[in-house]
């Protein structure tokens, strides 16, 4: 009560905290958690594993209390002893920031006295997080015999590969025996569409699935659990927007689940909507400042624009510890190490991420790309085929197979393709690219600027798609719109595109100010450093910015030389 009385008090928390060692060991225990709790809801996450590591010795001493009896139902049970309640917050703070390990080793001690459902869907939740599959499994089963109508427990079991068709065989058998339907038993009008969707996204049928969870969500409106599997769904169909939507809404309904919030991020930086990615990674550094989520938030900013050096620092904080591994850290260290050339190591990262959730098309993506790059078309092909087994004929994954389809000169069945995934999604941007550098390559100028207009007014300002119009402008002949493209390039590109004539004379003075009185050392970032010292202070150093320099030189100088040749 105490805590919770003074929780925004942190200096008197820890002043109070100091005259623990006057108590009792259950009282002290108690009050430990309390203080731990606290810091864990407000972001304090190394100092609340501190106090609960101080709080061990008098949990040992606790062990030795009559144990409580596990017989009953998992559908009537409820956690009463208050220090079990706090414990359970707690380990649900520790999954929220990806420390699953250490949520297990809570929930662990609490299952031998509190068989409630509350605690050991979290416990098996952890186990099905680190692989621990056959773990995760047994619980899930534990569950479903005592509350057959468990909503996540169906999800999980269908996620482990249990196949649809055993599981609606396993639910006729529940309802035979007790004379009921699903919707009778579970007294919810909107559950046959959400299960309906379950079976669907597990065969491979993602379209369909989407239909049933649109059917869901009208039904039973702002729930998150629903509102983030549509987000996922919609991504991996193509239809971006549609994501972008579901992922707002999901979060102004449940801001302080961190859960997809680094996937929501690379979502809209993919979509070059910043001032949006901008305040969910503002929410994420004010209330998660040390999870894995906000470190790869900040890893796909900093790709996003172009410092380099500070997204492979944060990415590989993303990663989190090896017993605890996230995967968007594995996926965002891949994609960029892929971008760097390191192709074994790439390769090494993205195969990690896929072994934690083989359902991540960027992965795949990211190895095929990478494979065409370096001229290896088995494995784009071998990466492509699995691609397809785990997520079916999406629109991502069509415009991927007609990629590799034009890379290896098979045209009319690859446009075939790409048409197909353009019908499934038409604003799905790599397609819409892909058809216009098609278009380009076969000098079919006015069809690859018709497309693009199209795409345009769905995505106005979006820096790839000004960039090749900007290419079909030249192309056509059409200086004056050629250069008000070259205008918006500077507008709204990312910072590597930014550099105009005047930039690059800014930067002459600049480096010839700094010759003048000597650089500085450069400031470092490392993993002690705050995330406010972190993206204020870590800044491009000269080198970058010269790199940078002449390559916009090369750049204009070519412009240059076109623009005094007939095309």
């Amino acid at each position: 009560l105490v805590c919770c009385a003074e929780l925004n008090n942190f200096f008197w928390l820890n002043s109070f905290c100091l005259q623990a060692r006057f108590l009792q060991a259950e009282d002290r225990y108690r009050l430990m958690h309390c203080y731990a709790l606290v810091l864990f809801e407000h972001g304090y996450f190394p100092k609340a594993r501190v106090i609960l590591d101080e709080s061990l010795p008098d949990l040992k001493k606790l062990e030795t209390l009559p144990n409580v009896g596990i017989t009953e139902s998992l559908e009537s049970m409820s956690v009463t002893d208050a220090r079990a309640d706090d414990e359970l917050r707690i380990a649900k703070c520790l999954m929220k920031i990806g420390s699953f390990n250490d949520a297990i080793v809570l929930l662990e001690r609490l299952t031998p006295r509190y068989r409630s459902g509350r605690i050991i869907v979290r416990l098996a939740e952890c186990y099905y997080k680190t692989n621990e599959i056959g773990k995760a499994i047994k619980i899930y089963k534990e569950i479903l015999s005592e509350f057959p109508y468990a909503l996540y427990t169906l999800v999980r079991l269908l996620n482990l590969g249990i196949p649809p068709d055993e599981m609606k065989q396993t639910i006729s058998d529940w309802t035979s025996e007790s004379g009921h339907t699903v919707r009778d038993l579970l007294g919810a009008w909107w559950f046959d569409d959400w299960f309906d969707a379950q079976l669907e996204i597990v065969s491979r049928n993602r379209l369909t699935g989407l239909a049933h969870l649109k059917k869901a969500i009208a039904r039973l409106k702002g729930n998150p659990l629903i509102l983030r599997q549509l987000a996922r769904v919609s991504r991996e169909c193509g239809l971006m927007l549609e994501a972008v939507s579901y992922y707002e809404e999901c979060f102004s309904v449940d801001p302080y689940d961190p859960e997809d919030a680094d996937r929501y991020i690379s979502l809209l930086l993919s979509l070059s909507k910043t001032s949006e990615a901008e305040a969910v990674l503002d929410h994420l550094v004010t209330h998660f400042r040390e999870s894995v989520q906000t470190y790869a938030a900040l890893a796909y900013c900093s790709k996003f624009w172009s410092s380099r050096k500070l997204a492979f620092g944060y990415a590989k904080m993303a990663q989190g510890l090896s017993s605890d591994p996230h995967v968007d850290g594995y996926l965002i260290n891949g994609i960029l190490m892929s971008e760097r050339g390191s192709t074994e190591t790439a390769v090494s990262l993205l195969r990690k991420a896929l072994d934690m959730d083989r359902t991540r098309f960027e992965a795949y993506e990211a190895l095929v790309n990478m494979f065409l790059k370096n001229g290896n078309l088995n494995e784009a092909e071998s990466t492509l085929h699995n691609c397809m087994n785990v997520l079916g004929g999406t629109a991502p994954v069509l415009a991927l197979c007609a990629k590799v389809l034009l890379n290896n000169n098979h045209e009319q069945q690859g446009m075939q393709t790409l048409n197909h995934a353009l019908k499934l999604a038409p604003n799905y941007l790599p397609a819409i690219c892909t058809l216009a550098d098609y278009y380009i390559k076969n000098y079919d100028y006015e069809l690859a600027e018709a497309k693009l207009t199209t795409a345009m007014s769905v995505y106005p300002s979006h820096p790839e798609l000004i960039r090749i119009m900007r290419t079909v402008k030249w192309k056509l002949g059409k200086i004056s719109e050629y250069r008000n493209y070259s205008k918006m390039i500077e507008e709204t590109g990312p910072v590597s595109d930014k550099l105009s004539f005047i930039k690059c004379d800014e930067l002459l003075g600049l480096f010839a100010a700094e010759d003048s009185k000597g650089i500085g050392g450069k400031e470092n970032f490392s993993k002690n450093d705050s995330f406010e010292n972190a993206s204020s202070s870590t800044r491009d150093d000269q080198s970058s910015e010269l790199a940078r320099f002449w390559s916009e030189m090369s750049r204009l100088s070519k412009i240059i030389a076109a623009s005094t040749k007939v095309d």
